[in-house]
């Protein structure tokens, strides 16, 4: 014999109406998976106060439970989980942005300690990625020790404008100016040093097309900019085959100023 009470007829009548309510939001989850939180919340307290206890509620709150949880599976499918996803890709691109700026502060010791400086003015030319990782020599000729990059620039990949190295879900290259009036990231080329004092581009872009999707560049005056890096619905930069070339940001419309940021009226050394 059960030691539990029977329910009074208010208590049924209030039963009523929550596994009524209960079945009709968990419908409602299934049209939109955004109630479905809310639907299975309503359910399981609905349920939890004796919903299945009365013989005849007992059928509609076993329904109301079956579809809450396919209300409940398509807010995971369709909500919860491309928000995870989302939110990794939006962690990652920020990331991203930070180490560009390690970038940017590693070039500026280098124009202000002048460990490239062939014409002697006491103004240094900016590094290469691997210059400045001291992963490879400094125009070829010694290594910087200590080096003015983390060790968390890398494994290096070969791309067609030069080494890139890998950080996280992007990859990061570092451009100068060449005496032909180009840019390159390759060791080893011959390069504008007067114009390097002055000029880098490095950029950051995507490793693989299941990340995050923004390409960034930054440049000596810290402007930092970023492009939605989509064309035809597809990456126009992602890999180390497909990087983005080194003069690209400087003509491409699409890399506007990152969460408006202004760019840094003067570099390290100038004079006012």
């Amino acid at each position: 014999m059960s030691d539990v009470p029977p329910l009074s007829a208010g208590a049924v009548t209030r039963l009523t109406y929550a596994t009524g309510f209960a079945l009709l939001i968990g419908v409602a989850g299934v049209m939109w998976p955004k109630l479905g939180l809310p639907a299975a919340l309503v359910t399981l307290i609905t349920l939890a106060s004796g919903g299945l206890r009365p013989p005849r509620l007992k059928p509609w709150g076993i329904a109301a439970a079956v579809i809450t949880s396919i209300a409940m599976l398509r807010f995971v499918v369709t909500e919860a989980v491309p928000g995870v996803i989302q939110g990794g890709n939006t962690a990652a691109s920020n990331s991203a942005a930070s180490r560009l700026r390690q970038i940017v502060f590693a070039e500026d010791v280098m124009r202000q300690r002048g460990f490239v400086d062939p014409d002697g003015d006491h103004v240094g030319s900016a590094g290469l990625l691997g210059e400045l990782a001291g992963v490879s020599p400094l125009r070829g000729v010694r290594a910087l020790s200590p080096a003015l990059l983390s060790h968390g620039f890398g494994p290096y990949h070969d791309t067609k404008q030069g080494p890139a190295a890998q950080s996280g879900a992007y990859l990061f290259m570092v451009c100068l100016p060449t005496l032909q009036g180009g840019w390159t990231a390759q060791p080893g080329a011959a390069l504008d040093e007067e114009a390097a004092e002055r000029r880098f581009l490095a950029y950051a872009w995507p490793m693989s097309a299941g990340g995050p999707r923004p390409t960034y560049v930054i440049d000596q005056h810290e402007a930092l900019r970023v492009s939605e890096n989509v064309a035809g619905g597809e990456l126009r930069f992602v890999g180390p085959f497909h990087p983005p070339e080194c003069d690209v940001a400087l003509t491409d419309p699409s890399f506007v100023a990152w969460r408006g940021k202004a760019p840094r009226a003067s570099l390290p050394g100038d004079t006012p």
